[in-house]
């Protein structure tokens, strides 16, 4: 029995110790945690860290906070005071750097950080360094990121305290108030600055960075570049193994040597600071394999293999297409381009008075914006990135290309290159814009129906994608209009000077009879014709329906016929100068009173028209008292000449002010037209008037 109880009691003591020792074991563990947590500053070097305190006296330190491994501090806070240099230094994971410095604290001695990013694009990264006051303190690591660095994905990789002082320092009261979760390396900027002092590119065929391919038995450009940041010049090489299946046409770079019939081998001998080498490769391959390169340079060694895929011509034809391709006139603003899309395939081209003369000089021209913009959208259904070259040319009745649609003659200020040519990849499964300028030499190009043809190709071949071809219309916007009406203002204006300047001469040198015949005609001559026409306009239109546009084969019977014939007779009954011009006013007036209206294309093309005719008949003699109106051949032919020159510039000055003017529209051909029978109908009604003016004065005297 008794030992049954010492077994008992044997028992209970040994499970009494069992219970302590996991108890101890529990509390030590949870004084190393909570001691962990509240320390959460680490010493690196001088005096020791005490409650997240840090106190240095006449000394320096360097200290550290401890970072979570699946989090890190996004914001941070402390109260910092003291004399000497003290600095606060965070670290992101793509090397930049941020100093604050408390106070007047020196400068650190930083060093600047070379590398080269994951695109092979050599970068510096310079430190920002800020000066803060003593006290309290408070920054938000990645606002203050995104502020100096942009708006990227980064982790914070280490924050760092640095004292030295021959004074007394104190940092205290050290919080971390918020955390972000840590980003994977493949969403955050990480950069490995020992592994990222060597860079091997590999552009399989040249322009695509993604998996390599190429297309089966064409010859295509392979771009290999190795670039590198060393410290001191450096020794080494770049070799190159391709499968057995590749054939290998040229190489760019005259210091490569064949190790064997597949395997290139390129010596570097790079100096310090940055280098760079660049092989291009013209070569075909039949089928699939894997080429290896090795890198070596100094004590930095990179392999690494690739496999080449084969694609046959026709797949790559089937998954990529051009949609809305054209060819579109563009309209300049404020700052802006914009396409006219409603006239595909159309563009216009201004048109100079002195084009002719440049055309028979055989100049071209020097400057000129673009005539209008290739346009399209390339849309590529496959797997792979398609490096192609884009051209567009302007095709004759042969087939050949009309250069004077290139513009490579230009002197260019905007960033549109003259050539229609470009360059572009089009990356997998994606669409992509393309615009390109085209020019036309207005001296050489002729309105009228060209073909245009869109070419693509892959880049550094012959291998064409996809070849359209499309109609497209040359117009030739005339500046012709303008200078018509401009000499109709500056003749306009001319006649008022004169009427100005002579009327007093002119109204004394006439009798009064002689200004009634003047009254008589331009009366009688305004009712026949701008009565009639107001009257009957309208009429005659509707009574000739659809034959409405050619109304002046009719109505030129009353406008240049009956006009002419009363001028001339007027003009040889009364031979003095300012008849035409005094009479014309009159006439305005009479329209101005009886139809409440004044037109300025009336006023304009009567006032220019009065001061030609006032013109030509002084300088012909005939009204300077020099030549008399007699019926003869010579006197019938300077008669003709003056009213068909006269009424041909009326007839187009009509037309092209109301152009301009009104913003309308008549073809050449309607107008031609109509100033050949202006013309006849004037010599017909001005000969016949210096026959009634012969009779008429008979009947005077």
């Amino acid at each position: 029995m008794n030992n049954n109880i010492r077994e008992k009691k044997y028992r209970k003591g040994c499970f009494i110790l069992v219970y302590l020792f996991i108890f101890i074991g529990i509390f030590y563990l949870n004084k190393d945690l909570v001691y962990a947590y509240q320390n959460t500053i680490k010493t690196i070097e001088g005096p020791k860290v005490g409650n997240n305190e840090i106190v240095v006296k006449k000394s320096k330190g360097l200290y550290e906070v401890n970072m979570p491994e699946e989090k890190f501090p996004s914001e941070v806070s402390w109260n910092w005071k003291g004399q000497g240099q003290v600095w606060a230094c965070v670290k992101y994971s793509d090397k930049n750097v941020i100093y604050y410095l408390m106070g007047d604290s020196q400068v650190p001695k930083v060093k600047n950080f070379t590398f080269i990013d994951s695109n092979g694009i050599p970068r510096v990264i310079v430190p920002k360094i800020f000066r803060v006051q003593e006290g309290k303190v408070n920054f938000n690591l990645i606002n203050s990121y995104y502020k100096y660095y942009g708006n990227r994905v980064v982790n914070v990789e280490s924050i760092s305290f640095y004292v030295n002082t021959q004074d007394n320092v104190k940092i205290k009261d050290f919080k971390l108030l918020n955390y972000k979760d840590k980003v994977s390396e493949d969403e955050s900027i990480v950069i490995n600055g020992e592994e990222n002092k060597l860079y091997i590119g590999t552009h399989i065929p040249q322009g695509n960075t993604k998996d390599c391919y190429m297309i089966k038995n064409k010859t295509l450009p392979m771009e290999f570049s190795l670039r590198a940041v060393v410290d001191k010049d450096t020794k080494g090489y770049l070799k190159i193994s391709f499968p057995s299946s590749i054939n290998i046409s040229s190489i760019s770079n005259d210091k490569i040597r064949f190790i064997d019939k597949h395997t290139l081998k390129l010596p570097i001998n790079a100096v310090k600071g940055y280098y760079e080498e660049k092989v291009m490769i013209m070569a075909s391959i039949e089928q699939s394999g894997t080429f290896n390169i090795e890198a070596v340079l100094g004590n930095e060694v990179k392999k690494f293999s690739k496999n080449i895929k084969v694609i046959e011509l026709n797949e790559v034809k089937n998954k990529i297409n051009v949609l809305e391709e054209g060819v579109y006139p563009i309209q300049h603003g404020n700052y802006e381009t914009t396409l006219k899309k409603e006239l595909k395939n159309n563009i216009k081209v201004k048109q100079n008075i002195s084009d002719g003369i440049h055309r028979f000089i055989g100049t071209d021209e020097e400057y000129d914006n673009p005539a209008g913009l290739i346009s399209g959208i390339f849309k590529n259904s496959s797997e792979v990135d398609i490096p192609v070259h884009v051209k567009f040319a302007v095709l004759d009745d042969k087939g050949k290309e009309i250069t004077y649609f290139r513009g490579e003659h230009f002197d260019k200020e905007e960033e549109l290159k003259s050539v229609p040519e470009t360059n572009m990849v089009v990356k997998a499964n994606s669409t992509m814009d393309l615009k390109m300028p085209i020019f036309a030499d207005a001296y050489s190009v002729k309105p009228g129906k060209y073909k245009g043809q869109m070419k693509v190709s892959f880049f550094g071949s012959d291998c064409n994608l996809i070849i359209k071809e499309f109609d497209l219309y040359v117009h030739k916007e005339s500046q012709f209009q303008k200078i018509i009406g401009i000499t109709a203002i500056v003749l306009s204006i001319l006649c008022l000077i004169l009427l100005y300047i002579k009327q007093k001469k002119w109204t004394k040198d006439l009798r009064t009879s002689e200004v009634m015949l003047i009254a008589l005609f331009t009366t009688v001559k305004f009712s026949l014709v701008d009565v009639a026409w107001f009257v009957m306009g309208d009429v005659i239109r509707a009574i000739l329906g659809p034959l409405g546009p050619f109304m002046h084969l009719l109505t030129g019977i009353f406008w240049d016929v009956i006009n002419s014939l009363f001028l001339v007779t007027l003009v040889s009954l009364v031979s003095k100068p300012g008849v035409i011009i005094i009479s014309t006013i009159v006439r305005l007036i009479l329209k101005a009173i009886a139809f409440g209206t004044f037109n300025p294309v009336a006023i304009l093309l009567m006032l220019s028209y009065s001061v030609i005719s006032e013109g030509l008949l002084y300088l012909a003699g005939f009204t300077n008292g020099k030549r008399q109106f007699k019926t003869n051949f010579k006197v019938f032919s300077i008669i003709a000449l003056i009213f068909g020159i006269q009424n041909c510039y009326s007839t187009y000055t009509f037309y092209y002010i109301w152009m301009y003017l009104y913003r309308l529209f008549y073809p050449s051909w309607y107008i031609n037209i109509n100033a050949i029978f202006s013309v006849i109908y004037s010599i017909v009604g001005s000969i016949s008037g210096i026959y009634l003016g012969k009779k008429l004065k008979k009947v005077m005297d």
